[in-house]
């Protein structure tokens, strides 16, 4: 089947709707989306709006005006950015390529009769694999023999309990073999398996709220140069037509000081740094944004088996019944049971394999288990298992399963005393199994009926209760989330007073419960979920409805997952997270945008962190580059208009050094800044603010503007000495490239630049210096200075510098302590 014959078949769907018709209706030929090459990522960053005004003034400057330095300059410096940012997304998604070695890497293959175990991307259709209890599946198969096969849907389905298999039946790739064993023929693999096909219909994940800002950015800011820039032309056109030169110049000049060049470097810097740090604590950022993302969450959905929980059944409580001694409960828990020991531990069943540790635990031994005669494996209908074993005393039937089933089957005086610990450990949240013996003939043909029939009614032993533990992090990680301002809301396909009662004990507030099939009665199923903090017995479209209920207010979502039903959700968030640590699907990985790789959600507070923290940096280096290109941008409008005969006060070359060189280098270390304070305390950001609002884009207009007047008045000064085009021009270089060097440290505090704490970031200080040098070697070393266009300076002019840098300080600090005092933040 082709690829538009399943889009045909999908479409009109919800993505939790598309994906099960795909899961049900059988193989075809859908690849998996693979991820772009180099050439696409380069050329993506090359269509973003702040390059493509580079991008046109140095066709210009080269082409128009035969300025070959400054039109190459431009160049290489569109070249530079779009190459990091390029190669900084393809490091990331390598990094999440790695993590496909969580999955079963091999297989047991039965080619022409001779078994042989390969490489899971070495299977093709028709091989026969052999699986056996613990085994992944490693492709789509169809069963050709079965023997007590059971197997773990639970990563496709939602659904805890295996899944008996018989011949005929498919078995998908992903899922687990958790008792007996089989084989199957391959029908599906890869990019065609029911898996594959899921991620390649996932389509196309939302833009990240960091995308949108920093697009929103780069639309004003290109708009603003274009318009500046063309506005500019048009006026010294107007007023000497012959100089269209001039005016091309200056409108190239223009468009390059109102560019933030380093802007994207930055942004990608910090990113990939904090993706780095993440990587570290185990969280892999497969969108880079991602981790910035999570730290603007509000509200976090998360799973709670193996996140919340240890993700390991344990039977936590034991109720003998009256007359019967704890051994024979512990010992018909062995009976009733088919995990299997290996040399690692045991295998199959998570609930047979809890009872047989407890069971060893509380006998101080390990339990002798009788010869087996006949086994009735679980089964969902009748929701009990029972085997039959040959004993010293006899043959005896041992039934395991939940109270509704087993206890009919027992003497109903002895059943009623029994009811009060079963509602007891049901009210406690527990997982309940009732455990009964009878004795039959030791002639007995294997019929369960009559099995039954003759030992009706059973002796109840005992009531277990099991559960699956909460981390013990998990109460501090809860607290620290909500401590953040962010709403935890529990997501779970378990019976809904087992859901209340732990995401009470982890610290979500239990009160507002919800269940799919509730909803599905509900009159408006959006305000509902809402209101939950604790949704039961989900489905996956339940899921993808929840996080885009959220979304819908305008809240940044989070969601946790890591089976294949969890994918439309994980891929409809603000931010995805995968957990990779213990059977997460590669389809949950795909659709994720943050992959966990220990399954702990101490982890997601870690990138929460992370994410706050980057966010305040990015928000300092744009008001930091903001307001050194007003400050240039007005500088030169300025200059042209009061000293005309200066011609362009500083060439598209010039500001390039400064924007690149000067800016760019303190921009980075600012990017990288290990801000100061409790991340978590502040709440997130509103729904809506974004990094250029409009009080917060006067407020570094302004700023900038004060700067510009500091600068144009050193120009007036040189002017008034009677310094010539040149001198005047490297005065304004060198006087804005201190005030630069100066203006970093007021903007990181910002209010005045040298209050405490600013010697912490290291980075920052060793920067400052390192460029300072270099501006030195470039007014100094003959072959640097003519390139730039720049003359030598005498002290005077050295000093005359010195003294403008100083009061561009004074007059931005000052303004800032104003606006805070007013209660206008930047």
């Amino acid at each position: 089947m082709s690829a538009t014959a399943v889009g045909e078949r999908t479409s009109g769907l919800s993505e939790a709707e598309a994906a099960a018709r795909l899961l049900r209706d059988g193989p075809n030929e859908v690849a998996v989306e693979r991820p772009p090459n180099m050439v696409t990522r380069f050329a993506r960053q090359l269509a973003a709006p702040l390059t493509a005004v580079l991008l046109v003034a140095g066709v210009l400057s080269t082409t128009v005006l035969g300025q070959v330095v400054e039109g190459v300059g431009i160049l290489v410096i569109v070249v530079l950015n779009g190459v990091l940012a390029a190669v900084g997304e393809a490091r990331a998604d390598r990094a999440i390529t790695a993590l496909r070695e969580l999955s079963a890497p091999t297989a047991v293959v039965d080619r022409g009769g001779r078994i042989r175990r390969l490489p899971t991307a070495e299977l093709v259709v028709g091989d026969l694999v052999l699986l056996r209890a613990g085994d992944a599946v490693p492709a789509d198969l169809r069963l050709v023999r079965t023997a007590s096969m059971a197997v773990d849907e639970a990563i496709l389905t939602g659904e805890s309990v295996p899944s008996a298999k018989e011949p005929g039946d498919s078995a998908f790739a992903g899922t687990v073999v958790v008792r007996g064993g089989g084989r199957g023929v391959v029908v599906a693999v890869g990019g065609q398996s029911a898996v594959g096909r899921l991620a390649a219909s996932l389509g196309r994940p939302p833009r990240t709220p960091l995308q949108r800002e920093l697009a929103e950015v780069a639309k004003k800011l290109g708009l603003a140069a274009a318009l500046v820039g063309l506005a500019l032309v048009a006026v010294l056109w107007w007023r000497d037509p012959g100089a269209w030169q001039l005016a091309l110049l200056a409108g190239v000049a223009i468009a390059v000081a109102a560019v933030p060049e380093g802007l994207p470097a930055v942004v990608t810097g910090a990113l990939a740094l904090g993706a780095h740090r993440m990587a570290r604590r185990g969280a892999i950022a497969r969108r880079l944004e991602s981790v910035e993302t999570l730290g603007s969450t509000s509200v976090l959905c998360t799973d709670k088996t193996g996140t919340l929980t240890t993700g390991k059944l344990a039977v936590v409580a034991a109720e003998p019944a009256v007359g019967a001694l704890p051994e024979q409960l512990w010992l018909a828990a062995v009976r009733a049971n088919e995990a299997e020991r290996t040399p690692t531990g045991w295998t199959g069943d998570p609930v047979d394999i809890a009872l047989r540790e407890a069971a060893r635990k509380e006998l101080a031994r390990e339990p002798v288990v009788e010869q087996l005669l006949e086994a009735e494996p679980f089964d969902a209908s009748t929701r009990r298992m029972a085997t039959l074993r040959r004993t010293s005393s006899g043959t005896v039937l041992s039934v395991k399963g939940a109270p509704e089933a087993v206890l009919p089957l027992c003497d109903q005086d002895q059943a009623r005393l029994l009811s009060a610990q079963v509602d007891r450990m049901t009210s406690a949240g527990l997982r309940v199994l009732v455990l009964a013996e009878g004795n039959s003939s030791a002639g007995c043909e294997p019929d369960w009926e009559r099995f039954l029939a003759e030992c009706f009614p059973l002796r109840p032993l005992g009531v277990l209760g099991l559960a699956d533990p909460l981390r013990e992090s998990a109460v501090g990680t809860i607290a620290e989330l909500r401590r953040a301002g962010i709403r935890v809301v529990l997501v779970t396909g378990d019976h809904p007073e087992t859901a209340a009662v732990i995401a009470g004990r982890a610290g979500i507030d239990r009160d507002r419960v919800v269940t799919g099939a509730e909803l599905a009665e509900h009159g408006d199923r959006a305000a509902a979920l809402l209101e939950a903090n604790v949704v039961a017995r989900v489905d996956p479209e339940t899921k993808l409805a929840l996080v885009e209920a959220h979304r819908a207010t305008g809240a940044v979502v989070a969601m946790t997952g890591d089976g294949v039903n969890d994918a439309p959700a994980l891929r409809a968030a603000d931010v995805g997270v995968a957990l990779a640590g213990t059977g997460g699907t590669d389809v949950a990985r795909q659709a994720a945008a943050l992959v966990v790789t220990d399954d702990d959600l101490r982890t997601v507070v870690d990138a929460v962190r992370e994410g706050r923290r980057i966010h305040r940096n990015i928000r300092t280096v744009v008001s930091y580059l903001i307001t050194a290109n007003v400050k240039l941008v007005a500088t030169v409008l300025a200059m042209m208009a009061l000293v005309p005969w200066v011609g362009v006060p500083l060439l598209p070359v010039q500001i390039l050094w400064l924007n690149f060189m000067t800016e760019g280098p303190p921009a980075l270390a600012l990017g990288v800044d290990r801000a100061p304070g409790d991340l978590l305390a502040d709440p997130p950001r509103r729904a809506g603010q974004r990094l250029l609002s409009a009080r917060r884009s006067l407020l570094l207009v302004m700023g900038g503007l004060k700067v510009a007047a500091a600068m144009v008045t050193v120009g007036l000064v040189a002017v008034w000495w009677g310094y010539s085009a040149e001198q005047i021009r490297t005065e304004l270089l060198v006087t804005s490239a201190i005030t630069q060097l100066l203006l970093v440290f007021a903007v990181r505090a910002h209010r005045w630049p040298f209050e405490r704490g600013w010697t912490r970031n290291r980075a920052l200080l060793l920067t400052v210096a390192a460029t300072a040098l270099l501006q030195v070697l470039v007014l100094t070393v003959p072959v640097l200075r003519d390139a730039l266009g720049l003359v030598p300076l005498g002290w005077d002019g050295v000093a005359l510098a010195v003294c403008g840098a100083l009061v561009a300080l004074l007059l931005y600090s000052a303004a800032n302590r104003v606006f805070a005092a007013w209660g206008w933040t930047r």
